[in-house]
């Protein structure tokens, strides 16, 4: 490791420059290098207060579950999909014996759930999110974003699944807990209630309810309109005129 230490007279504290290939098992202690020679000592020094008795291995398993959780990250990103779940276990893994909170824990199952669905284990990916729901209710309470983008998550799945009530069912879900807990005017609020309608929409038109898909699509421009201007919502315009001609109602 290629480390550079800035020393205070409150302490040190210790930023990662350079690059490494992280591998698990590895003795990043023993390896660890420092710009300045004599810095190795006080890092080492520092490394020792931090983590006491047996300070090398705990250092060595603070890196290696620290790259478990980068690595998950690096290969959803890079659409390795099924490498991805397995390291997200052994995440799953290091948070438990670490004590993480709940909140943290469902961040993981969240991965696990997106890494599965992006494969097409739809039924997995479900399985995944609602442990993941579960968790952030305790840790959150049932009014919170991270609940609400839970649901929405869930109820992405269940459309992918074909079960299209169940779905319309947590996007409504989604739609309350997202307004409890921002309030009906946030910003940030209305545009995600916006997304919801459209996502609402796309299922009451997959069911042929053009006349319920037209009035969510409608909720939803208004809204972009009123948030962003006139010169936004050109895809929601597009899919509200799409309606209308379905209908019959060419002159709309």
């Amino acid at each position: 490791l290629l480390e550079a230490a800035n020393y205070t007279t409150k302490g040190c504290t210790i930023f990662v420059v350079g690059q490494c290939s992280f591998l698990q098992g590895e003795d990043y202690f023993a390896a660890m290098e420092a710009t300045v020679p004599s810095d190795k000592c006080l890092i080492a020094d520092e490394i020792a207060k931090m983590f006491g008795a047996g300070y090398q291995a705990k250092f060595n398993r603070a890196i290696d579950d620290a790259v478990v959780q980068v690595y998950g990250e690096s290969l959803l990103y890079n659409g390795r999909f099924q490498e991805a779940v397995p390291v997200f276990e052994r995440e799953l893994d290091v948070k438990r014996r670490r004590g993480d909170d709940k909140g943290s824990i469902a961040s993981t199952y969240i991965q696990m759930g997106r890494a599965s669905g992006s494969l097409g284990n739809y039924a997995v990916a479900l399985r995944y999110y609602e442990e993941a729901l579960q968790h952030n209710v305790l840790h959150f309470g049932t009014g919170h974003v991270s609940v609400a983008s839970t649901q929405n998550n869930i109820a992405i799945v269940l459309k992918r699944q074909g079960k299209f009530d169940e779905a319309l069912k947590m996007y409504e879900k989604a739609l309350k807990t997202k307004i409890q807990a921002l309030g009906p005017n946030h910003v940030a609020a209305t545009l995600s209630v916006a997304a919801t309608y459209k996502n609402m929409g796309v299922v009451e038109m997959t069911l042929g309810n053009l006349e319920k898909a037209l009035e969510l699509y409608e909720k939803a421009l208004e809204i972009e309109l009123k948030r962003l201007g006139n010169g936004h919502g050109a895809n929601t315009k597009y899919n509200v005129a799409l309606l209308y001609r379905r209908q019959g109602n060419n002159s709309q």
